[in-house]
Parts: structure tokens; sequence; C-alpha cells
């Protein structure tokens, strides 16, 4: 019976010593793991502080060429074009130094009022300079009722659309990229959650392969000041395999990844 008794004993402390060694492992590897974040954050930061000098001195340069009245429209137009490259780069260094506001979860958009469609055809316009080489077109389609203010962050709303278009042009060899805006509401006879979709899909299938639609339903709602806009990028590129509709959506994940595009 002791001998029964010892061994009882001798196991239930092995389980607790080892569930012990084990949790303070798992407490080691976290704090590595927090370590390893907080410096790859703070690398971040300062590798932005150091690239923003040299940008911001760049941009200001160029604005001093753009105010000089000695250049002719061409070279005008050159010198704004990249301007608007250079601002587009600042901004991707800016948000390189909200990574770490993100992890912390401290990051706030912004709500500013912003001019939407000018923003979005400035943007047109410098992915247009990528594509002088190419046979590729790049338009800007809104519609007439769009409400010339909006109220967000503009940095933010504006790289969502930089991402789609560049991705639309690095599949696009020949054609054109088309960034289409229109606005919307549900009247009293269609306030289902589906509304939207349905008439989006009707539009799509009707839609003519030689002629833009620019037609679209121009209805804004009043109510609360506040409007439904509908935007969709277009390009006349390769398009995705419907099988790999599900898997594109995961980080890092490609529909071709054999092919690595510039």
């Amino acid at each position: 019976i002791g001998c029964v008794c010892i061994l009882i004993l001798t196991n239930g402390v092995s389980k607790e010593m080892n569930l012990r060694a084990e949790l303070i492992s798992q407490l080691e590897a976290r704090r590595k793991a927090e370590a390893s974040s907080n410096y790859k954050s703070q690398f971040l930061a300062n590798m932005s502080h150091e690239l923003r000098t040299p940008m911001a001195a760049v941009i200001g340069l160029l604005d001093i060429l753009i105010s000089d009245d000695c250049l002719t429209n061409e070279q005008y137009s050159t010198v704004t074009q990249i301007r608007k490259c250079s601002t587009a780069l600042l901004r991707l260094l800016n948000n390189i130094l909200d990574l770490s506001k993100v992890e912390s979860g401290k990051l706030v958009l912004e709500e500013a009022e912003f001019d939407l469609g000018r923003e979005l055809e400035g943007l047109v316009d410098m992915f247009s300079v990528q594509c002088i080489n190419h046979n590729v077109e790049t338009v800007l389609d809104l519609s007439d009722d769009m409400p010339k203010l909006v109220r967000g962050d503009s940095a933010r709303v504006v790289q969502v659309f930089a991402n789609l278009i560049n991705n639309s042009i690095k599949f696009t060899t020949s054609g054109h990229v088309i960034l289409r805006g229109w606005c919307e509401y549900p009247n009293s006879c269609n306030d289902s959650p589906n509304f939207y979709l349905d008439q989006k899909k009707s539009r799509v299938i009707h839609k003519s392969k030689d002629k833009i639609n620019a037609n679209h339903a121009k209805r804004i709602s009043l109510r609360d000041n506040k409007v439904i806009l509908w935007f969709e990028v277009e390009d006349t590129g390769c398009g995705i395999d419907p099988s790999k509709w599900d898997s594109v959506f995961e980080s890092f994940e490609q529909a071709d990844p054999s092919t690595t595009r510039l």
C-alpha cells in the first residue's frame, strides 16, 4: 500500500512540473514574438522617416518648378505628373508609419471633407503615365450626379482604388482599364438587401462590349445627407479562372503563381 501511495503522489508532481515547464516555454515564446514584432515596427518606422525627408524635398523642388512660367505646356504636364507620383509615394511611406498603429489597435481613420472626383482623376492620370509605353488606356467614368465632396479618410480611400487599378494594369496587356462610379439608393419598393447587387448584375449583363455605357441610374438619397456610391474596375485583361476565385482572397495568393508581373 505504501509503494502504491508513493507512486500516485510522484505521478501527480511530475504532471504539475511538466505543465509548469510548458507554460514557461509558451510565455517565453510569446515574449520573443512580441519583441520581434516591436523591432520590426521600429525598423519600418525609422526607415519611413529616413525616406520621407528626401521625398519631401523632391516634392518641394517640383512645386518650385511647376510655378516657373517658362515651362511649356508639355513640360508643365510632365512635371505635374511627376509631382503626383511623388505624392503617391509619400502617401505609401506614411502608410508604413501607420503599421505600428495598426498592430497596436490605435489607428484612427480621419473624417474630413475631400473632393473624391479630383482625387480619383489624379489617381487615374498617375497610372496613365505607367501605361504610356503599353497599349492600355486608363479611363475614369463617373456619373454626373456623383457628389463633389464626401467625408472620410481620403488617403485610405485612394489607396484602395490604387491597389485595384494597379492590379488590373498588371494583368492587362492591351485594351483598357476603367474606374467607374455612380450613385444609387433603394426606393420604397426596393428595400431588399439584394437590390443593389441585382441592379449591378443587370447592368453587367446588358453592358455593350463596344461602347461604355455611362447612363447609370442617377438617384441620390437625401436621407441623413448620405448617398451610396458604387464603384467597379473593369479591364480587358486575362481574367481569373472561376476555380481560383476563392483562393485569390487569401494572403500572398495569385491565380497564376508561376508568373511574376511587374
